[in-house]
């Protein structure tokens, strides 16, 4: 449970409340977070799930620029 509130996380990222929203929508809809009640939720699926597309994101990153020129 992410225990900060939405409008204390908009101000940390330094995003409007409504990207926040928006944002979040996003990631609900691709099953990568969770809600009840008002809190977000990442399940232990949800955990390894972000964990493999970071590290996808930061390996292809790793990759475009060891290339040799």
């Amino acid at each position: 449970i992410v225990k900060t509130k939405k409008e204390d996380l908009a101000q940390i990222l330094n995003i409007s409340l409504r990207t926040l929203y928006r944002q979040l929508d996003a990631l609900y809809k691709e099953g990568l977070l969770s809600s009840n009640k008002g809190k977000i939720l990442i399940t232990e699926e949800q955990y390894y799930k972000i964990q493999i597309i970071l590290s996808e994101f930061f390996w292809s990153i790793f990759q475009t620029h060891s290339e040799p020129e």
